[in-house]
């Protein structure tokens, strides 16, 4: 990925938005409006790695859903210590995307799961 796009990476989307095609306009609108030049095939790249990492990181979002099916993400110590190794996990395949984000990522799994 290009280092202009890396460095905007995690104010071009919303973890929240990958879930859906709306999400994904929605995504696409936003890296127009922060990268008004962008190319088609910068967001081409950029779409597909949001899609390997919410592949790569929802199966963690998964694990937790399923092992603590609660609606949001679990607060407990055992979840806490489970939700550090997995951002950690997910930090180190894709780096630029900070904690807030793949957070979000596992509490949508939650919300989506066991609402």
């Amino acid at each position: 990925m290009k280092d202009k796009l890396k460095g905007h990476i995690n104010e071009l989307f919303c973890s929240y938005d990958l879930f859906s095609g709306t999400g994904t306009k929605r995504n696409i609108e936003r890296m127009k409006q922060i990268i008004p030049d962008i190319a088609e095939e910068d967001i081409k790249e950029l779409l597909d790695y949001l899609k390997d990492f919410y592949t790569y990181c929802g199966k963690y979002g998964d694990k937790l859903a399923r092992k603590y099916k609660t609606p949001c993400l679990p607060t407990n110590g055992e979840a806490e210590k489970d939700i550090k190794e997995y951002v950690l996990l997910c930090q180190e395949k894709y780096p630029e995307i900070d904690e807030d984000h793949i957070r979000l990522l596992f509490g949508t799994y939650c919300w989506l799961s066991n609402r």
